[in-house]
């Protein structure tokens, strides 16, 4: 069974690039645009099949996703979450690893690098064969 990611961004065409590209990647994905909507997301699925990884957006209006993280942490720490942002500020990269993150992806995004992020730290590596066959370019 595929693993369940979410993916939080205010921006559609970002959401809908990284659905497709982690669908074809062997992933089960579903998306938020908002970080609200991305914690009641998360909790409704726990009843059902559990979300077990987050491409989150730093940057979102009201509730942004350093306030996201912080509550998956709080909430559900067992979930890796790799960060997103146009911004590659080292501070704020720091920032978000030391509050709990996996990851952090710059945007645009390198598809070898999304990939690479992805496979290890939501498979750990596991399923590389699988996934890489699926995924040749």
């Amino acid at each position: 069974m595929p693993k369940k990611l979410l993916i939080v961004d205010d921006d559609e065409d970002t959401r809908i690039a990284l659905h497709d590209r982690l669908l074809s990647m062997g992933f089960d994905v579903v998306t938020e645009n908002n970080g609200h909507s991305a914690l009641s997301r998360i909790d409704l699925e726990a009843r059902q099949v559990p979300i077990q990884g987050i491409l989150l957006d730093l940057q979102m209006p009201m509730f942004d996703g350093m306030a996201v993280l912080r509550e998956i942490q709080k909430y559900h720490r067992e979930i890796p979450v790799i960060m997103m942002s146009a911004t590659a500020d080292l501070s704020q990269i720091k920032k978000t690893l030391d509050v709990g993150a996996r990851g952090y992806l710059t945007k645009p995004f390198d598809n070898r690098l999304l990939r690479e992020q992805c496979l290890r730290i939501f498979l750990g590596g596991n399923e590389l064969s699988d996934i890489s066959s699926r995924d040749a370019p």
